[in-house]
């Protein structure tokens, strides 16, 4: 879900905290996505894990795709975007929901995370219609992101989404696995054609902070 100054009323993503003109601290966007309470919706995936809810809805996000959250079996819809922090209650997972004419480049967008969704929830997500694999799909999630200040993954992506990086990103040797991340960083990489669950990764990665140092392994 966007984020709105209450002050200017100007609207900013999910993960930005406060408005950099007034100073205040930013509130959730009124619910611009009402209407597809009243649609036909199909769940796209399930998952027990809050954490990736923010890089998942981002990615839909990024490719316009409107969507809704709901808890696995209940009929009770929130807007999209990361508004809910908590947990599954119950061992039940959460679901989310696209429109059904939006449902096949939903899953094939969110194809990328379905490895870490199964690291912590035992309810599979849904079957998927039947793609034809690619090379990416194929390396999806080889590579994970650590964050060097908290010695955790923040994400895995993929051997191409590395490759590419290496291009884009200044290396101290052909060895440095390190890099370095602020705001106007990112922009450029999205600027430059980064792939929306690459970018998703990053912009959840850094959160509200200015800066960060990740180190990319191979599992």
């Amino acid at each position: 879900m966007d984020k709105i100054c209450p002050n200017c009323g100007e609207r900013y993503k999910w993960y930005e905290a406060e408005c950099p003109n007034c100073h205040v601290a930013l509130v959730d966007a009124p619910d611009a996505q009402e209407h597809l309470r009243d649609l036909e919706l199909t769940v796209v995936f399930r998952t027990m894990e809050a954490g990736l809810l923010p890089l998942i809805e981002s990615a839909l996000e990024d490719q316009n795709i409107e969507f809704m959250r709901r808890v696995s079996g209940s009929d009770a819809l929130t807007a999209g975007g990361p508004a809910y922090r908590g947990t599954a209650v119950g061992g039940t997972p959460f679901e989310l929901l696209v429109r059904s004419e939006d449902e096949s480049a939903a899953r094939e967008l969110l194809r990328g995370f379905e490895e870490q969704a199964k690291a912590g929830a035992p309810a599979p997500a849904p079957p998927a219609p039947p793609v034809v694999p690619t090379t990416t799909s194929a390396s999806m999630g080889n590579v994970e992101l650590v964050d060097l200040s908290s010695k955790s993954v923040v994400g895995r992506i993929t051997e191409d989404e590395l490759t590419w990086l290496n291009t884009q990103l200044e290396k101290e040797s052909a060895d440095d696995r390190d890099y370095y991340f602020d705001r106007p960083t990112l922009d450029m990489l999205d600027g430059k054609g980064a792939s929306p669950q690459l970018m998703a990764v990053l912009r959840g990665a850094l959160g509200s902070r200015d800066d960060m140092d990740l180190q990319w392994s191979r599992r």
